[in-house]
């Protein structure tokens, strides 16, 4: 039966009302793969042979089985791509619509050349809230810790004022003075690998989000940094499992003999039906390889389009407002003269 009848059937009901599904077809194909492969070993009447797993012939058949192992994953791998990738309505084409209608309104819009800026700004967000996950997770719930210097840090193993006159956080805190409760050492510490550097997040440029397919459980930010390793790390399981379990079947294939015919006859009989079981089950593994390969972008892509969306909608209601690159410059500038002065005043209260 082929893909489009079956597909067919089960949106008219036919298969959907039985709860069968596509992949309900596939594992019964495999299943019947074996069944037919017990058949013809009852009626050869198979036995194995330990002795023939220490001759050549083994690792010859090992051999031409992982090819056609090989030859039966990517097609049915390749098959399920190209089918599920460019299916009308499938899951694929809807995300792909979603995303490339919303691309095409932001690339008609005044803002989109601010977008390299905001995912900057929204990558600060997600290491700032990642960062208090983390200090909050080991008792520590005064967040300003994180704009005390290094030096005063340990100071925090007694209660502890800061005066914030004269420095760059001059202004930000009522009355210019913050009281901290102590910490443990192991708290300091915690702050102190935060300072480092330790906490981060995977800096994702527009490209990547104007891109359909990225080159580039769980937080889908960082995830995203690494959907391709997830890809080819998915690809190498399950071609890494494939080969033990063909492996497997060389070792109990190659060891058989039967009794009701003579031994080339035989020896043809099961070559045959090992070699056809070995590409068509391989070719039905390929395929449920595609469908999760195809997930994989599919999950990707939504991701793209929710953070494609969530730059639209703080742009259009102003929550970002992009940053003129003087006043950037000019941020900078005073900041390192305000440190400057501090390292000098430190230098001479020293002297």
């Amino acid at each position: 039966m082929s893909e489009n009848k079956i597909e067919q059937e089960y949106n008219n009901g036919k298969l959907g009302k039985y709860g069968i599904t596509r992949k309900s077809v596939y594992a019964i194909g495999s299943v019947l793969l074996c069944i037919i492969l017990v058949i013809v070993l009852s009626v050869t009447q198979a036995a194995f042979d330990p002795e023939k797993l220490q001759t050549a012939a083994f690792w010859i058949e090992f051999v031409i089985l992982s090819g056609f192992s090989i030859f039966g994953m990517v097609g049915g791998q390749k098959t399920s791509e190209d089918i599920y990738r460019n299916k009308s309505g499938g899951a694929f084409r809807k995300a792909l619509g979603r995303f490339l209608k919303l691309l095409g309104e932001l690339t008609d819009s005044v803002y989109y050349a601010y977008l390299d800026d905001w995912l900057e700004s929204y990558r600060e967000r997600k290491l700032k809230r990642k960062i208090e996950v983390f200090l909050k997770g080991l008792g520590i719930k005064q967040m300003e810790v994180l704009d005390l210097d290094l030096t005063e840090l340990d100071n925090l193993k007694q209660p502890f004022k800061k005066d914030w006159k004269d420095t760059i956080y001059e202004g930000k805190y009522p009355n210019d003075t913050t009281y901290f409760l102590s910490c443990s050492d192991e708290q300091i510490e915690a702050i102190k690998f935060v300072f480092a550097g330790g906490i981060k997040v995977s800096n994702l440029s527009s490209t990547y989000f104007t891109t359909a397919v990225g080159n580039s459980d769980k937080d889908m930010w960082e995830s995203a940094a690494k959907q391709e390793q997830k890809k080819g790390s998915y690809i190498a399981v399950n071609y890494s499992y494939r080969i033990v379990m063909l492996l497997i079947l060389c070792i109990v294939s190659t060891a058989l003999t039967t009794g009701m015919f003579n031994e080339s006859t035989a020896e043809t009989i099961l070559t045959l039906v090992k070699r056809l079981f070995c590409i068509l089950s391989a070719y039905v593994w390929g395929v449920f390889l595609g469908i999760q390969l195809v997930k994989i972008d599919v999950e990707y892509l939504d991701f793209k389009v929710e953070i494609l969306r969530l730059f639209s909608i703080e742009c259009k209601n102003e929550i970002y407002k992009h940053k003129d690159i003087n006043k950037i410059a000019k941020e900078e500038y005073e900041k390192l003269n305000v440190e400057r002065e501090e390292e000098v005043n430190e230098s001479k209260e020293s002297v």
